[in-house]
Formats: structure tokens, sequence, C-alpha cells
């Protein structure tokens, strides 16, 4: 099973004044609620199997083949030091300059919209559980705080570069 995900950015108007929105996925990861851009996401699927990667950061378990594109997979539980829990959950699928990834997060909650106005970007690192960096706002859906995260910034330059290298060295094996 796939969800292809389309980037689609909606206006609402309040009176005469326009307020830009934009669609947010949420997804638990244990007992979270988090948020990513839905445009930063290029589709969810079904667990695949894959092939365990050695000598690389604990939260990239490994690689797998999808529809013919090798995807690194990074267990989201891990990278953020949440719970684990003992199922494989779904793949987030996103890319960034470095190729692609799926991202193993628990289950999806909904996709909906958010005005900027509704985001709070200045203080939302010293409640979260998660590094300050990956971390794009806080908001209040839903009678529960969310963290909104930043796809794009979620690995370190380290992280990236032992990332890249072990995609290479999978690929030539």
């Amino acid at each position: 099973m796939s969800t292809e995900i389309h980037d689609e950015k909606s206006n609402s108007s309040t009176g005469a004044m326009l307020e830009t929105t934009d669609p947010y996925l949420f997804f638990n990861l244990g007992l979270e609620i988090f948020g990513v851009k839905l445009a930063a996401i290029r589709e969810v699927v079904e667990p695949q199997p894959f092939k365990t990667v050695p000598n690389t950061i604990p939260s990239f378990v490994g690689i797998c083949n999808l529809r013919g594109q090798i995807i690194g997979l990074l267990d989201f539980r891990i990278h953020f030091g949440i719970k684990n829990p003992n199922h494989l959950g779904i793949y987030m699928i996103f890319e960034n300059e470095h190729g692609a990834f799926g991202a193993i997060i628990d289950q999806i909650v909904c996709v909906d919209s958010l005005k900027e106005t509704e985001i709070d970007r200045k203080n939302a690192a010293p409640q979260a559980v998660i590094p300050p960096q990956y971390i794009d706002g806080v908001v209040q859906y839903k009678e529960q705080l969310v963290i909104l995260i930043d796809i794009k910034a979620i690995f370190s330059k380290e992280e990236l570069t032992s990332i890249a290298h072990s995609k290479m060295m999978a690929r030539a094996v």
C-alpha cells in the first residue's frame, strides 16, 4: 500500500484579510504526536524488507529497495529517544540533498492545515524532548502540544556523512 502525497497550498480568508495555511502531516511516535509539512513528504508506504548497514548512527536502521530506488531508513523513535515499540511502523518517504530516506514512524494521525499565526517558532526548544535543531515550531492541536519537525534539518553534517558512506558501501555489495 502506498499513499502518494502532493503539495497543496491553500488559502483561507477571514474578512478582507487573506491568511496562508500550509498542510501538515501529523503522526505518532510512541504516545506523542508530531507534525511535518506535507510538502516535504513524498509518500507514505507500508514496511518493506530492509538490509541492515553496520557502523552507522544507531537510528539509521538500514536500506531498502523501493520500486528500484535505494532508500535509507531512519527510525524516528530511536533518533528522537522515544521508546521503541515492538512493531515495524510505517515509512514516511522524504528527500534531501543526499537522496531519498524513509522515516519509520508508528502511524499517521491525520493531515490538517495550519495557519502561520498558530505556530510558535520561538518557544519550541525548551519544552522539547528532541534536539532543537530538528524543530520547526510548536502548535496547540486538538488540546495537545505538537512539535513540528523540520525534516530537511533532521541530520547533522556528521550523521549525513556517515549515512552517505553507508549507502555507498551497501550499493557496492
